[in-house]
């Protein structure tokens, strides 16, 4: 396996699944990061790379959307990097790329960019939230066309 960036080498770390927590973003130090930035997001993981296909699966606390592909993991807070054929995404981040795959039609590669955000949320069992946001504009955004659809207001 490749030495990863943070133990020195200049390759990626390969890795089964890109999770936040394979990351090294663990529930507690997401919490930390949350506490000592109340007042504002903060991003804590960039991925990108191209979807092929997702499935969904279940785990005993529920269910989620299993993307497999070509993907890239950096964790924001500190400069590891990772690299894997499967990605599973927090809620709002899965939802959206889920959405934005399936409406790409069969046999098609969806080429994505996104940074994780987090939010301190002191109604949220973990003390924070998760967020999303692009980093890459979406090819063949269906609302983007739909907007150019739309009478100006």
């Amino acid at each position: 396996m490749a030495e990863s960036k943070k133990n020195g080498g200049d390759q990626d770390e390969l890795i089964v699944k890109i999770t936040t927590s394979k990351v090294g973003l663990t529930m507690a130090k997401l919490r930390d990061v949350a506490m000592a930035n109340k007042a504002k997001t903060t991003p804590v993981m960039r991925v990108y790379g191209t979807v092929s296909g997702c499935k969904a699966e279940q785990s005993d606390i529920g269910p989620y959307t299993a993307f497999s592909g070509n993907f890239k993991a950096v964790n924001l807070l500190t400069g590891s990097a990772f690299r894997s054929g499967k990605l599973l995404l927090p809620g709002v981040a899965e939802n959206a790329l889920a959405g934005s795959f399936q409406g790409q039609g069969e046999g098609k590669v969806l080429v994505f960019g996104l940074d994780l955000v987090i939010k301190y949320d002191e109604k949220a069992a973990t003390a924070y939230v998760f967020g999303a946001v692009p980093v890459l504009e979406q090819q063949n955004d269906p609302i983007k066309e739909l907007e150019k659809l739309l009478p100006a207001r």
